[in-house]
Parts: structure tokens; sequence; C-alpha cells
């Protein structure tokens, strides 16, 4: 049953000044330790990132640290770790593109812009054997046809309608999460 993981002791959303968080990322650091990442709005009219450490993927969650530095009213944070470098993926409100910032030790921050356009996407780690099966099917897309069926189908099926998810309450699809729960198989 879904229920809240955190609220911060405030109601959850982006309004200035309500310090709810929005937009939370966890990400699994070692076998015992997740960290929480989240943006919230502290009415300085620029929302911020933070990030909390927990036991478990459920919570609790430990004290706030933040927020991370340069902000430029980052939000959507997506984690992962390359190498010995945590690598924060965001969607900053003055660019067109994602910013990373990265970090070897989750205190100081470097942030870098990078050529992904994107907005509010997570970046998940793939194995090489699904990345070139992704770009064998973005280079059969892209390959020009004059069977246009040809072009609507993959090799195993026909591609979902887009968008895969709509909330059918506020007609949107943004900010949508997948969870996987591997105990019951849903």
């Amino acid at each position: 049953e879904p229920k809240i993981l955190f609220r911060n002791g405030f109601p959850a959303g982006g309004a200035p000044g309500n310090n709810g968080p929005i937009d939370a990322f966890i990400y699994k650091n070692g076998k015992k330790r997740y960290l929480l990442f989240y943006k919230k709005d502290d009415n300085s009219h620029m929302p911020n990132l933070y990030r909390r450490i927990g036991k478990t993927p459920e919570g609790t969650w430990g004290k706030e640290f933040g927020p991370v530095k340069p902000s430029t009213g980052d939000e959507g944070p997506s984690v992962l770790k390359i190498g010995k470098s945590y690598c924060m993926f965001t969607d900053p409100f003055e660019s067109d593109s994602a910013y990373v910032f990265v970090s070897k030790n989750l205190k100081h921050w470097q942030r870098k812009t990078t050529d992904l356009k994107m907005s509010h996407g997570t970046v998940i780690e793939i194995s090489r054997e699904t990345a070139m099966e992704l770009l064998k099917y973005g280079n059969s897309m892209n390959s020009s046809s004059n069977d246009s069926k040809e072009n609507s189908e993959t090799k195993d099926g026909v591609i979902a309608p887009k968008p895969v998810f709509r909330d059918p309450i506020y007609d949107g699809a943004a900010d949508t999460v997948v969870i996987w729960n591997p105990l019951t198989s849903k």
C-alpha cells in the first residue's frame, strides 16, 4: 500500500516558503545505507537540494545536510556513482541542459554543464549490453524507410504509446516514479 516516506515536517509541494520536499530520489549507498536527495523552497524563491541518510529506503531519515552549492534553482535530482565520485544530475531553472554536480565526499560539490536535454529525467546505471541494444533500437527508429510500419515496431513488437503513464486525476505525466518490490514481484 502506498505511504508517505518523508515529509520534512511540512506539506509537500513546491510553493515558496513551505519547505515541503519534492522531487525526491533515493540512492542505495552500501548494504544498509540510503541517501535521500530532495528539493525544497525555503522562501528564498530559489529552490535548493538537500540530502538525508537512512538505514532503509523507507526511512527513518537522519538530519538534513545541504543545501548543495552552487545552486541555481536546481530540481529533479538523480544520483549515481561513477568511480569514486557521486554524480547528481539536475534540471536547472537557468538552462535547457542538465547539470551534473560531482562530489567525492557528499559535502563539496562541483557543478558541470552537460549536453543532456532532459527535464526531471532519472539517470540509471545500465549494462553495456543494454546500452548497445538501446543504441541499436534508436538507430533503427531513426533510419529512413518508406514503410512506416517498420519504423513503428521493434523486432519484438509494437512500441508503447506515449506517454507510458498518464495521471488520471491531473492529466499529466511529470515526475513519474516506478518502484519495483523484489519481495512481492510487483
